[in-house]
């Protein structure tokens, strides 16, 4: 028999547990179906605590029996704190620990403030825990020595602090170069327990070839770039528990005049890697398969980038983006801390792309700089949309925001631009926020570009954190809830290192 009943005609509580499986875009265009649909996802605080934490990007550390009105009580609260952006003083101290008066060798990662020294025979490092500090206080220094790392000095020193874990990556050999990488326990120094090996080591490569080596944390899993001056860039997958060593792909560049050298790859989410080849002017996009037992880089569109004239060149420098953690059981760690932070990202909501574009006929001159802030959503809507070719006015101009700087810090949903202002790229959904979104194009102009400018009009706003001033440090790191100013004083041939730690109140 016909029967004429439809979904709508189900109980609230059964629509409300359908609504809760279905993802960010169809619970948006769910309330936009008719006035019962969005009167349950509106009224319904399970849905709209749902609906918040996907939009804001972020986890939930919250105890498992906590309240689901309380739990959306304090997600609004967040909110809130991020929109009006209330920054103080925290502390302010000067140190002088041994040779570590460049401000480069400090790393801001979780509330750990990282110092690194590779001068010596030994790879020495030391952490201050700010979210254990007392506010107004000078931190208490922990310093670590490794003693299973003797010469030749590591090439590069990875913090992964979710993981509690130290990845040291030694360059050996004279003739061929074989790259070794090294796992301790970040908070103790000793090899880490968690894994099988400690070390792996890859394939050989000459030494008049090899340029630098890149590191980026997937979980369990460590993606590793080695490039060479030749324009040939090798792409590894290690597992830093088990030692398995997988290569994904390898990819050669063409020669330009402004040579950027091999590609590189920038993670976008655990699923999502950017390959980025300076002679194609695009962004291959890639899936990568961590569950698969024989994973691969497969690509699957190209985004192509703003349109040069046919005497320019552009390469990119570096890719800037939010430390997100990616270790499973982060929660457990920022509660043995003393602290619980309710909500953290768990994705990037942007990723900064910084470029250099020069003509032929300027080879010699200063380059043009520029960064290119792309909004993450938009790169998903592009691949979901099957095209393999993506034109850049087919995404870029919407999903993009191109500002005239190359000092970008990311500071939670916020970048740090020209030190001082914070500007914000993505939408928040607070019903006030602190100064409204901009959603007007942005023209940046420049004469590599075809029609001389590059528009765009990715929502942002401009703001600034209680006149915070930054422009006196010759350093400005900043994650989610801190930022840190370091500068160096030299007096009566000593140097001292002034830092100061500035804390976001959420």
């Amino acid at each position: 028999m016909y029967s004429s009943r439809t979904l709508l005609t189900l109980p609230t509580e059964v629509l409300t547990q359908i609504f809760a499986y279905l993802p960010l875009v169809d619970l948006l265009s769910v309330q936009l179906t008719c006035h019962k649909t969005r009167n349950i996802v509106a009224n319904t605080a399970y849905l709209q605590y749902i609906l918040r934490t996907q939009v804001n990007g972020v986890d939930d550390f919250l105890p498992p029996g906590f309240p689901c009105s309380e739990r959306l009580k304090l997600l609004r609260r967040h909110e809130k704190s991020w929109n009006s952006l209330r920054y103080s003083i925290f502390t302010n101290f000067a140190t002088s620990i041994g040779h570590h008066h460049d401000p480069d060798c400090y790393t801001l990662r979780d509330g750990y403030l990282i110092y690194e020294d590779v001068s010596g025979t030994e790879l020495r490092y030391g952490y201050v825990d700010l979210c254990s500090t007392t506010r107004n206080q000078e931190p208490h220094w922990v310093h670590i020595i490794v003693e299973d790392i003797r010469l030749p000095l590591p090439a590069k020193v990875v913090f992964a602090v979710d993981h509690d874990l130290v990845v040291a990556i030694s360059k050996q050999g004279d003739d061929l170069i074989r790259l070794k990488l090294a796992f301790f326990q970040f908070t103790t120094g000793i090899p880490h327990p968690l894994s099988s090996t400690h070390t792996v080591q890859l394939p050989s490569i000459a030494a008049v070839d090899f340029s630098d080596v890149g590191t980026e944390m997937l979980g369990d899993y460590i993606l590793t770039s080695m490039r060479c001056r030749g324009g040939l860039a090798s792409f590894y997958l290690i597992s830093w528990k088990t030692g398995t060593v997988t290569l994904l792909r390898e990819v050669s560049e063409m020669w330009t005049p402004l040579w950027g050298g091999a590609p590189k790859l920038t993670v976008i989410d655990s699923g999502l890697i950017a390959l980025i080849k300076d002679s194609a002017n695009c962004l291959e996009i890639c899936k990568l398969d961590l569950a698969s037992p024989d994973p691969r880089l497969q690509t699957v569109c190209f985004l192509d980038l703003p349109p040069l004239t046919s005497d320019t060149c552009g390469v990119v420098t570096m890719a800037i983006k939010e430390w997100v953690p990616t270790a499973r059981h982060h929660a457990r760690s920022q509660s043995s801390r003393g602290r619980l932070v309710p909500f953290y990202s768990r994705q990037f909501g942007t990723i900064g792309l910084l470029f250099n574009y020069r003509t032929y006929l300027n080879l010699l001159g200063e380059p043009f700089r520029c960064t290119m802030v792309i909004n993450i959503p938009a790169i998903h809507y592009a691949v979901r949309s099957n095209v393999r070719n993506v034109l850049w006015m087919d995404w870029g101009p919407s999903g993009t925001h191109v500002l005239e700087t190359t000092q970008l810090n990311p500071a939670g949903p916020f970048w740090i631009a020209n030190t001082s202002p914070l500007v914000s790229t993505t939408e928040h959904t607070s019903s006030s926020p602190s100064e409204p979104l901009v959603f007007s194009s942005t023209e940046v102009f420049g004469e590599h570009w075809v029609g001389s400018k590059v528009e765009t009009r990715l929502p942002y706003r401009n703001v600034m954190a209680n006149h915070l001033d930054l422009h006196h440090f010759s350093r400005v790191m900043a994650d989610r809830e801190w930022i840190i100013g370091i500068e160096t004083m030299r007096q009566l041939r000593k140097a001292k290192v002034l830092i100061e730690a500035v804390h976001a109140t959420q």
